[in-house]
């Protein structure tokens, strides 16, 4: 997959969004990811992909905590059950 970056308001009814790239948020950047088009198309499946499932889920459980959606205690609880749902697969 490939992604290029753009600036969000370009075209008219637009919504636009700001995404804090230096830090700062004054100076904030506003631009999304649009997808332009998918290499070897297939679907994933937990049987199949179960390790990049696993990591996107833990990636995504991270985010979460780290934009405030999570405390330490909900991240944990969250990834110890991720945890013991990939231990029972194996």
């Amino acid at each position: 997959m490939l992604f290029r970056g753009k600036r969000l308001g370009d075209r008219k009814n637009e919504p636009s969004g700001r995404i804090r790239l230096n830090g700062r948020g004054n100076e904030a950047v506003q631009e999304r990811a649009v997808l332009r088009y998918v290499e070897n198309e297939r679907r994933i499946t937990e049987e199949q992909d179960a390790e990049f499932l696993y990591a996107l889920q833990k990636a995504l459980l991270l985010a979460l905590k780290e934009a405030g959606r999570l405390n330490e205690a909900q991240y944990r609880c969250a990834a110890e059950k991720l945890h013991a749902q990939r231990s029972g697969r194996d």
